[in-house]
C-alpha cells in the first residue's frame, strides 16, 4: 500500500503575502488578475508583475487543494480501519 505524505508548501518569501488567504479569496484575486490581463491595455512590465502574482496565487491555491485532498484521504483511510 502507498503511504500518503502531507504535501509541502513551496517556501517563497513573496508567497507569505498569501498565506492567510482562504482558497476562495486567493481564487478571486487570481480571477481578477486574469481579467485584468485579458481586458486592459497594460504595459509589458505590468503584465510580467501580474503574471508573477498570479503564479504565486495559483501555487497557494494548489497547496490548499493538496492539503484538503490529503486530509480527505487520511479520513478515508481511517474509516477503512474501523
Amino acid at each position: 500500500m502507498i503511504e500518503l505524505k502531507q504535501p509541502k508548501a513551496k517556501h517563497n518569501a513573496s508567497n507569505n503575502n498569501y498565506q492567510n488567504l482562504s482558497y476562495e479569496e486567493a481564487f478571486e484575486k487570481l480571477k481578477h488578475i486574469v481579467e485584468k490581463m485579458q481586458m486592459e491595455q497594460i504595459t509589458l512590465e505590468e503584465t510580467v508583475n501580474l503574471y508573477k502574482e498570479g503564479k504565486l496565487l495559483s501555487e497557494h491555491c494548489n497547496n490548499l487543494l493538496n492539503t484538503a485532498k490529503f486530509e480527505i484521504e487520511e479520513l478515508i483511510k481511517d474509516d477503512s480501519k474501523v
